[in-house]
């Protein structure tokens, strides 16, 4: 099998066939193109499900940035909140995906 230039080839147990055989399997680098793509268009479309789920969150929750603004709060410090609130679990998210 040819993978990124790399030739790779699978034998069977002697012990199944009477003597060692190698088998050539296919080559899948044809596909690579399309498997890039889909990737590609993958990563897309979580980011706009994410970004659409951010949005959403925060135009239900006007009120609550209302009362922090009434309370003293600048625009910074409730934009640093809702960054926390966001990034916690993306932060969590991208570990638990790491170690897994």
């Amino acid at each position: 099998m040819s993978l990124l230039g790399l030739t790779f080839a699978t034998t069977a147990p002697a012990r199944l066939t009477g003597g060692p055989k190698t088998i050539e399997l296919p080559s899948s680098h044809i596909n690579a193109p399309f498997v890039v793509a889909l990737s590609i268009a993958g990563f897309v479309l979580a980011v706009l499900i994410v970004a659409n789920l951010i949005s959403a969150a925060l135009v239900a929750s006007y009120r609550r940035i209302g009362v922090m603004k009434s309370i003293g709060f600048i625009p910074a410090q409730v934009a640093a909140c809702y960054l926390i609130q966001t990034g916690t679990p993306a932060v969590a998210a991208v570990i638990a995906g790491t170690v897994l």
